[in-house]
């Protein structure tokens, strides 16, 4: 741990800080944060122990960072041997469908236009409860 200054402006209270990419905050001004309603989530798949989006948390912006690093043209684009800078990094599994949130090789740096595309697709995919082939998938059991 290390000793830095309060990050609010104004504010010289020294604290211990673990260096873990959260701004450092005196007992006066730490943030706390509130879990929102369940029923106003959206996405409650992308939501870690503390109720925050994980895509807001400083370990999934250093991800992010490496993977653009080792990709930064859109991987579908460079298919068709077009150079797009990516946009997104997406999971390729996505975690609503049991893909690994913090696994580096779960995702793909997209464009946007591809990021949507994909998004849509999986989404399509488990509404109809389809296969990547485009087969029904059966999710009753047989009855005899």
């Amino acid at each position: 741990m290390t000793k830095k200054l309060c990050s609010v402006a104004g504010c010289n209270a020294i604290v211990e800080h673990n260096n873990d990419g959260s701004s450092p905050r005196c007992e006066k001004h730490k943030r706390t944060y509130k879990a929102k309603n369940p029923e106003a989530i959206q996405y409650t798949h992308q939501l870690n122990e503390k109720g925050q989006s994980i895509y807001s948390t400083w370990r999934w912006k250093k991800l992010r960072a490496a993977k653009v690093k080792l990709n930064p043209l859109c991987e579908h684009c460079m298919l068709n041997d077009i150079a797009t800078p990516v946009k997104d990094v997406d999971h390729i599994i996505e975690i609503q469908d049991g893909g690994e949130i913090w696994d580096i090789d779960n995702l793909q740096s997209l464009c946007r236009r591809h990021h949507i595309i994909k998004t849509e697709k999986c989404k399509v995919m488990r509404e109809n409860k389809v296969d990547e082939f485009g087969y029904m998938i059966n999710t009753k059991k047989l009855v005899k």
